[in-house]
């Protein structure tokens, strides 16, 4: 596949695991400021419920295996 100049798919994935990997231990652990670093308002609002309905109930979560691949990648502009 071609990518865009400057991009690197391997660096690019390692980011995404690791990325998902911090947020599945930032619901674990209630933490909210990386929650709301890594997910839209919309996102960040339902995983809140979710959390305040679990009140203190733990909750762990084992990533045993994590496959990821590139399916497309476009340029957009920042606005």
């Amino acid at each position: 596949s071609e990518y865009p100049k400057g991009f690197v798919a391997d660096d690019f994935l390692r980011t995404a695991k690791v990325n998902f990997i911090r947020l599945q231990a930032a619901y674990d652990q209630k933490n909210l400021h990386d929650l709301n670093a890594f997910t839209a308002p919309e996102v960040f609002a339902e995983i809140k419920m979710q959390l305040d309905e679990r009140g203190d109930e733990p909750n762990v979560t084992e990533v045993i295996n994590l496959n990821a691949q590139i399916l497309d990648v476009s340029k957009q502009a920042q606005s």
